[in-house]
């Protein structure tokens, strides 16, 4: 692959990336169109770029596992960031984790199945950067916190608790 080629294809990554959605949290008392499920998820990381706004911030991409194509993203937002966003049905992968310039690719071969009329808990997503000044590692982990995930839902959003069934399916999260 010669130099132009390869310069244009991280042009176009980086800039694909960058048009990823975040999709913002459920209201309450929004309810679900049909075709649309809910997933929930909690962010947790060493990364503190949400407090300074001269920082990156720190993005699970994922996208539709038929398409091939990223197409959402989780934004951390805060410490311990609660995630209730209402994605359409379908099968989603991971794609990778990106911060600013930079970015850790995960194993696509993982990701999580959103199913009609559900709330659909992922585990917690947690990650453990190391930057360097021309290096990027981290570790990539996830965790199940079921029952504090129902109260917090419970008290953040009563009437999605009564009237959708709630699914535990572990996610994984797998560095390449």
């Amino acid at each position: 692959m010669n130099i132009k080629k390869f310069l244009l294809a991280i042009a176009l990554s980086v800039g694909l990336s960058s048009c990823v959605s975040a999709p913002k949290n459920i209201s309450t008392g929004q309810s679900l169109s049909e075709g649309e499920g809910i997933v929930v998820t909690k962010l947790r990381s060493n990364w503190k770029g949400y407090d300074n706004p001269l920082l990156a911030n720190l993005e699970f991409i994922f996208g539709k596992a038929d398409l091939n194509v990223n197409s959402g993203k989780f934004v951390m937002t805060r410490s311990n960031d609660l995630k209730v966003i209402i994605l359409p049905v379908g099968n989603y992968r991971w794609s990778h984790l990106g911060f600013g310039n930079r970015r850790l690719d995960f194993d696509r071969t993982y990701g999580f199945k959103v199913e009609p009329g559900t709330i659909l808990y992922i585990g917690d997503l947690n990650s453990e950067l190391e930057l360097g000044a021309f290096s990027a590692a981290g570790k990539f982990w996830v965790t199940n916190d079921t029952a504090n995930i129902k109260k917090e839902l419970e008290n953040l959003y009563p009437d999605l608790m009564k009237k959708y069934p709630f699914i535990e399916r572990m996610t994984v999260l797998n560095a390449q």
